[in-house]
């Protein structure tokens, strides 16, 4: 699982629940300078979690359903998806 689930994410401008339709574009990674690290290109869909202000939340569940919401302010800026 990712680093960045379960936390704001400032480049998705929200949090990352899950990713679908993951494709690599490449069938060759590079290594850039002397990171250890394999950069490989993709193609991927982000479910993101990113209600707006006066934005309504409901849910139909059958049983219970429980959700923590919190603010832990703003992304970081590094590099890569998570900053």
């Amino acid at each position: 699982m990712c680093v960045c689930a379960s936390r704001y994410v400032e480049r998705l401008k929200g949090v990352m629940l899950g990713y679908t339709h993951l494709q690599l574009l490449s069938e060759m990674g590079s290594i850039i300078h002397d990171n250890p690290r394999i950069h490989v290109p993709v193609s991927v869909r982000f479910i993101v979690f990113s209600p707006k202000v006066g934005d309504r939340l409901g849910a139909l569940a059958v049983g219970s359903v429980g959700m923590i919401v919190g603010w832990r302010g703003g992304g970081g800026g590094g590099g890569g998806l998570c900053g």
